[in-house]
């Protein structure tokens, strides 16, 4: 199955990905939301959103960051989520093979490591590994 994915930029779907983060950040508004992700865009992080029918249904931010310990270049994934109703569909997986692929095109990495929130951080972490995204992390 064949979904749609594309980046977000400031003017395009970040108002429509706030309902999809905010289950993954509840301790956000709307709009403080919308102001902190626009700050990280300007700081390298970027989001990705997966669509099915038209309808949000997982996001992925993430950014690369140059670490010694990694040895070079490290693609970390920020913030994965799929919404509530739609997990266990393989639209979390759909996305974080997506942005794989995306930054595997323009640079090899060191590493790729992978942080939840501490409520999605086990569920999070097990499907990661299950799927063989997990190399290092910090969860």
């Amino acid at each position: 199955m064949a979904f749609d994915v594309k980046l977000i930029s400031e003017n395009l779907d970040l108002d429509r990905c706030a309902g999809v983060m905010l289950q993954l950040r509840p301790h956000l508004t709307h709009a403080h939301f919308l102001a902190i992700t626009r700050a990280a865009f300007a700081e390298g992080y970027q989001l990705a959103r997966l669509e099915d029918a038209g309808q949000i249904m997982a996001l992925a931010g993430f950014h690369i960051q140059h670490l010694l310990v990694a040895g070079g270049k490290n693609l970390y994934v920020d913030d994965l989520v799929t919404l509530e109703e739609a997990r266990s569909q393989g639209y979390g997986h759909a996305l974080l093979s997506w942005v794989l692929d995306y930054d595997a095109s323009r640079a090899a990495f060191a590493s790729h490591s992978i942080q939840a929130s501490p409520i999605a951080r086990r569920t999070a972490s097990i499907s990661a590994k299950a799927s063989g995204f997990l190399r290092s992390t910090s969860v």
